[in-house]
């Protein structure tokens, strides 16, 4: 073996290998090279942390911690960003137990990592120690929940006061009719994201792409124009992507089938070879 023909443990080579260890989940290894004095204080040893816990290696990660890695600064700090990322409450609760602060960019930073990943028990955590709710990352943290489909997490976030000032709120709408949270989009809407600029129309189109015809009516409802150059790209979504109760809502509230945007939607049907939706455009045109 290597170890017993004289390599330097305590190297640079030394903890190359712990890193190559952690982030490939073999725990004998790292055992192994802790054993023989490996250096747990230096840089490299905290990136063999944040390799494990990025990846989602528990044991690996938890053998680090219990073995004193040195985990201050910014070490601990992305530490809790992968450890909300993968899901590791446990080793999260370890983290937050060594004092780091996630009032800071790196509690938020966790917030939007374990908002995009699903894991509802780790943004209460991170809620119930003081994560900051108004900064930019909470916003972005409302935003990745809902493209992901993360209703509940998105609810509590809205429930906890989570900011939704200038375009994160919009996004966020955006999302939830991509993905059809209506829920989510209609508490944003009475939260008073604007829908009469870009947002609401972007929000159409979006909706226009998935069929979520429920959505396009509290849409159109609340105020976004039929006749605007969104809606007319919602109808050439919708009928491209042959949602046929999506392009009957438009055509009743009475938009332009005629206009540069009608004439798209009609080729897009003729070029899925989409019958029913064909003779439904050009009947309207000729109506």
């Amino acid at each position: 073996m290597l170890l017993d023909r004289g390599v330097e443990i305590q190297s640079d080579y030394g903890s190359k290998a712990l890193i190559h260890a952690a982030q490939h989940n073999n725990t004998q290894i790292a055992i192994l090279l802790l054993d023989r004095g490996v250096n747990i204080k230096g840089e490299d040893a905290g990136t063999a942390l944040e390799k494990a816990l990025r990846s989602g290696h528990k044991e690996v990660a938890s053998l680090l911690l219990h073995r004193g890695i040195e985990i201050k600064g910014e070490v601990g700090g992305r530490a809790i960003e992968n450890a909300a990322f993968s899901g590791l409450k446990d080793l999260l609760l370890i983290l937050l137990d060594y004092g780091i602060d996630i009032t800071g960019k790196h509690g938020s930073w966790a917030l939007e990592n374990a908002s995009l990943s699903g894991h509802k028990d780790i943004v209460l955590l991170l809620l119930e120690r003081g994560v900051d709710m108004q900064g930019m990352h909470s916003g972005k943290a409302l935003e990745k929940s809902v493209r992901a489909g993360h209703h509940e997490i998105a609810s509590l976030l809205l429930d906890h006061g989570v900011t939704i000032a200038e375009e994160h709120g919009g996004r966020a709408l955006v999302n939830a009719c991509f993905t059809g949270l209506k829920e989510i989009a209609q508490r944003l809407m009475d939260l008073g994201v604007d829908i009469e600029g870009e947002y609401g129309g972007n929000a159409l189109i979006h909706a226009a792409q998935r069929g979520h015809t429920d959505i396009a009516i509290m849409l159109l409802d609340r105020g976004v124009e039929i006749h605007s150059p969104s809606s007319g790209r919602a109808l050439e979504e919708a009928a491209g992507y042959g949602h046929k109760d999506f392009v009957t809502l438009l055509l009743d509230r009475g938009i332009d089938v005629n206009s540069n945007h009608g004439e798209q939607a009609l080729q897009f049907a003729i070029n899925f070879e989409n019958e029913e939706m064909i003779s439904m455009l050009q009947k309207a045109r000729e109506g």
